[in-house]
Order: C-alpha cells, then sequence, then structure tokens
C-alpha cells in the first residue's frame, strides 16, 4: 500500500478562504481526505464517518480535534474538494451536561 499526500485547492463560493485537503490516493479509488486547512486552521482527521456519492461527488462526514464534524465533497470531474457543512451547521452539540 502506498501513501500519497497531495495538497488538492479548491474555491467555494460559501467560503472565500479556500479549502486544501491532504489526501491519501490509491489506484483506482477516491481521495480520502487526512486533513485539511480550512481559514486558516489545519484540521486533522480523527475518523471517516459515513460516506456516499450524491450528484457526482463523494461525501465524507468527518471527526476532527475538539469532537467537531465537518461534512466535505470531493468531486472526480472537477478533481477539486469543496467544504459542504462545518460543525455549525450540524445545529447544538448533543453531548450530556
Amino acid at each position: 500500500m502506498r501513501l500519497e499526500e497531495t495538497l488538492s485547492g479548491c474555491m467555494n463560493s460559501d467560503d472565500r478562504l479556500g479549502l486544501q485537503v491532504e489526501q491519501h490516493v490509491e489506484p483506482g479509488s477516491t481521495p480520502l481526505p487526512l486533513a485539511f486547512i480550512w481559514q486558516g486552521t489545519r484540521w486533522v482527521v480523527n475518523s471517516v464517518g459515513r460516506t456516499w456519492d450524491v450528484d457526482g461527488e463523494h461525501r465524507y462526514l468527518l471527526m476532527v480535534q475538539g469532537d467537531r464534524v465537518f461534512e466535505l465533497a470531493y468531486s472526480d470531474e472537477a478533481g477539486s474538494w469543496r467544504l459542504v457543512r462545518r460543525p455549525e451547521d450540524f445545529g447544538p452539540s448533543r453531548k450530556a451536561s
């Protein structure tokens, strides 16, 4: 198994600061995000939750430090990533008080 880390830049209309994704790529498979830089912060992916395909994109629910959840999408056609949802978009924390 060969690990290849690449940076893939993307501008999203809702994200004027851009998104850079460090990814694991294996021949014949979709990229797997390892970490990403968004709004000047590097977020390391602690775990990949649900993944699915919709509208020509591969979607990933990602858990990062601080138990924050992000949703990223990768487009094979465009060869780029975009941020779909950030922690605030998932609503209030459901942790017990």
